[in-house]
C-alpha cells in the first residue's frame, strides 16, 4: 500500500496539473517588461551623457577663446602707444565694451561671441579687463564664461635701477631668458649662459664676418668678433667667440624699412602694411661728438632677389661712452642693384608716364603727430637723445638698445600717412602714424 501511494505522488509531481500551464510565459513577459524600461533608462543616461558631453566641449572651447583674447590684451609689449605699426602697446587699450561673433570652427555645432570690457583705471596703475564668451547649446539655452583680469601698466622693456656700470635696463619679461631688445635670432652661449651671440646678415646674405656677443642681462654688445665669411648665427660656437666676448660697448639700433611705393597715395592701411616690394640701400648714422657706429642690412643686392620682400631690416652697433648717452639720428642711402648698375634707385615706373621723375621720402613710424612733439628714444623721434623737440636738452639718464624703429619709403608727390590712437573695439590694435623724416636722393 505504501509503495503504490509513492508511486503515485512521483506520477503527479511528474506531469503537473492542467491548471499549472502558461506559468513561463507570463514570467517572460514580465522580464521583457522590466528589461524595457532598463533600456529606456539607459538611453535616456546616454542621452544626458552626450548632451553634458557636448557642453562641456563647447565650455573648454569657450575658455580657451577667453583665454586666447584676454592674453591678445595682456600680449603688449611697451607702454604708451604703438609706434611701430606692427606692435601692440599699453595705450592701444581703449575703455569701453566690444563684441565680435566668431564663426562656427571645424568641429563645431555652435557660433560664440566674444564681450570685451575695458576699464581705465590708470590713476592706480592698471586697466582691468573683462572678456566675456557667449553661445546657445542645442536646446536652445545661453550659456556664457567670464574672465576678469587687472592690466598693470609695465611693459617688458620696463628699466630697473642702475646697479653696475653695464647694466642699462632689466625687463620684467625676458625673452628666452634674456633681455628683451636682444634679436630673437641670437643664440646663447652653449658654455656662458650669460652671453648670446649674433651675426647680422649683409646684403641678404651671410657674407658678412662681424659677430657679436651680447650680455643677457643689460642687451648690450659687450664683444665684437671677426668670423668666417658665411657663417651663421646657429654655425657660432663658444671657442668662435671666447677671444671676444668681453672687447666692446656697444648700444644697438635696429629696425626695418619698409616701401609704399605704388602709383596713388598711402593711406594707414598701407603704413600698417605696406606691400611694395624693397629696393636696395645702406642704413647710416649721422651722431655727435664723433661718435663711431657700423650698420649693416638684409637688403638684396640683385633685382631678382627683391621679389616678395616688402621689408629690409637693419642693425647698427654704436659705440657706448662712460655714460651711456649718445646723441644722432638714422638716415638711409639708396643704391642701385648690382644687376642694373645704371638704373636709378628711384626709377619705378608702376603705370606712370616714361621718364616721369619719382623722388622719394623717407618717414619714420612714430605716435608724434609733428615735429614740434617731444617723444621718447623709443618712440623713434627725429633725433635720439634730446629732452625737448628743440634739442635743447641733452639727455642725463642712460640709453639702452632701441628697437623697431622702423621706416616706410613713399614716393615724394605724397605725403608720409598718418593714423590715430588704436581703436580694439574695431578690431584695430596698432597706430600706424608717420611723419617725414627726409627726402631721398635719385
Amino acid at each position: 500500500m505504501r509503495s503504490r501511494t509513492r508511486s503515485a505522488i512521483a506520477r503527479q509531481v511528474a506531469s503537473p496539473s492542467p491548471k499549472q500551464r502558461g506559468v513561463s510565459l507570463v514570467e517572460a513577459l514580465v522580464s521583457l517588461a522590466v528589461m524595457s524600461f532598463g533600456m529606456l533608462g539607459v538611453v535616456g543616461v546616454q542621452a544626458t551623457l552626450r548632451y553634458n558631453a557636448e557642453v562641456s566641449k563647447q565650455r573648454s572651447e569657450a575658455v580657451r577663446i577667453g583665454q586666447q583674447e584676454m592674453e591678445s590684451l595682456r600680449a603688449f609689449v611697451q607702454q604708451g602707444i604703438d609706434a611701430t605699426g606692427v606692435r601692440r602697446a599699453y595705450g592701444d587699450m581703449q575703455s569701453g565694451t566690444s563684441t565680435t561673433a566668431l564663426p562656427v570652427a571645424t568641429g563645431s555645432n555652435t557660433a560664440f561671441t566674444i564681450e570685451r570690457t575695458v576699464n581705465d583705471a590708470t590713476a592706480f596703475g592698471f586697466k582691468s579687463a573683462r572678456v566675456r564668451v557667449l553661445w546657445t547649446d542645442r536646446s536652445g539655452r545661453e550659456e556664457s564664461i567670464s574672465l576678469n583680469s587687472n592690466i598693470a601698466a609695465m611693459g617688458p622693456d620696463s628699466t630697473a635701477d642702475l646697479l653696475r656700470r653695464e647694466t642699462v635696463s632689466q625687463p620684467d619679461s625676458p625673452v628666452l631668458n634674456r633681455h628683451v631688445s636682444i634679436p630673437l635670432e641670437a643664440q646663447t652661449l652653449a658654455l656662458d649662459a650669460t652671453r648670446s651671440d649674433f651675426k647680422p646678415p649683409l646684403d641678404g646674405s651671410n657674407s658678412g664676418t662681424v659677430a657679436w656677443v651680447f650680455n643677457n642681462a643689460t642687451g648690450l654688445i659687450v664683444g665684437q668678433c671677426t668670423v668666417q665669411a658665411g657663417t651663421t648665427t646657429a654655425q657660432l660656437a663658444y671657442w668662435n667667440l671666447a677671444w671676444c666676448s668681453s672687447n666692446a660697448e656697444l648700444h644697438l639700433l635696429a629696425g626695418a624699412v619698409r616701401f609704399s611705393t605704388g602709383a596713388n597715395a598711402p593711406t594707414s592701411a598701407d603704413a600698417e602694411s605696406p606691400a611694395s616690394p624693397v629696393r636696395t640701400l645702406n642704413v647710416r648714422l649721422d651722431l655727435a661728438g664723433g661718435r663711431s657706429s657700423q650698420c649693416v642690412d638684409d637688403a638684396p643686392t640683385l633685382s631678382t632677389e627683391a621679389a616678395g620682400r616688402t621689408a629690409v631690416n637693419y642693425y647698427c652697433a654704436i659705440s657706448a661712452s662712460a655714460n651711456r648717452l649718445w646723441q644722432g639720428t638714422a638716415m638711409l642711402l639708396p643704391l642701385p642693384f648690382s644687376d642694373q648698375p645704371n638704373v636709378p634707385w628711384h626709377v619705378q615706373d608702376n603705370g606712370l608716364p616714361t621718364g616721369t621723375v619719382i623722388d622719394h621720402l623717407l618717414c619714420r613710424y612714430t605716435p608724434a603727430t609733428s615735429e614740434s612733439q617731444w617723444v621718447a628714444n623709443e618712440q623713434h623721434p627725429r633725433v635720439y637723445g634730446y629732452l625737448d623737440a628743440a634739442r635743447q636738452q641733452v639727455q642725463t639718464t642712460p640709453m639702452g638698445n632701441l628697437r623697431e624703429q622702423n621706416f616706410l619709403v613713399i614716393r615724394s608727390a605724397y605725403t608720409c600717412p598718418t593714423d590715430g590712437p588704436a581703436n580694439p573695439a574695431a578690431r584695430d590694435f596698432v597706430n600706424s602714424n608717420t611723419l617725414e623724416h627726409l627726402a631721398l636722393p635719385p
